[in-house]
């Protein structure tokens, strides 16, 4: 079998121009708002994550306007996405949101649902989780390499101590159960 080399001409555009079309990049944007990840979000449009990059590096690039918008369409929309995560871990952190409770029963009519609002109570994981990745040193604690700096024989000691120091608070004996006198045997 014979190749053939097909050669363009420098004004011929190549496939990577062909597929940056206003509807791929408006499907895109809607994937990315949805927060949907750059590598799935190329795959949903149809072009490989190699041409989003090319796309992206372009945007960085003078003489490039469609790319720089698309570049900067795209972070804008990074940004929005971000922000408004933040704002959900923080509202979560706070609390006081007010949230629906739905109670379905069935009863000697059929089913019923009742609903009610209740406020929802602060949620401390949502402060701990912006503690441990806004500031690290001070919040952060990476067991895996703190256990690494430890010999076995530092870890054995230190779970020998540990059940030392337990050893006299845990009951050894068995509490005596006792029944009810009308209990069935």
């Amino acid at each position: 079998m014979s190749r053939r080399i097909i050669r363009r001409s420098p004004k011929s555009p190549n496939a990577s121009q062909i597929k940056f079309n206003r509807f791929r990049r408006r499907a895109f944007f809607t994937a990315i708002k949805d927060r949907i990840p750059a590598t799935r979000a190329c795959e949903l449009v149809g072009i490989s994550f190699v041409t989003y990059r090319k796309w992206m590096l372009l945007g960085n690039e003078k003489g490039h306007p469609i790319q720089r918008r698309f570049r900067q369409k795209v972070k804008s929309i990074e940004v929005d996405n971000e922000k408004e995560c933040l704002e959900i871990i923080r509202r979560a952190g706070k609390g006081g949101n007010k949230v629906v409770e739905t109670k379905i029963t069935i009863g000697p009519k059929g089913q019923e649902t009742t609903r009610h609002w209740k406020t929802a109570l602060p949620q401390w994981q949502a402060a701990a989780w912006w503690l441990e990745r806004r500031l690290k040193d001070e919040y952060s604690k990476d067991i895996s390499t703190e256990d690494k700096k430890k010999s076995a024989e530092e870890l054995a000691r230190e779970v020998k101590d540990a059940l030392e120091a337990l050893q006299g608070s845990v009951p050894t004996e068995e509490p005596e159960l006792v029944l009810p006198d009308d209990m069935p045997d």
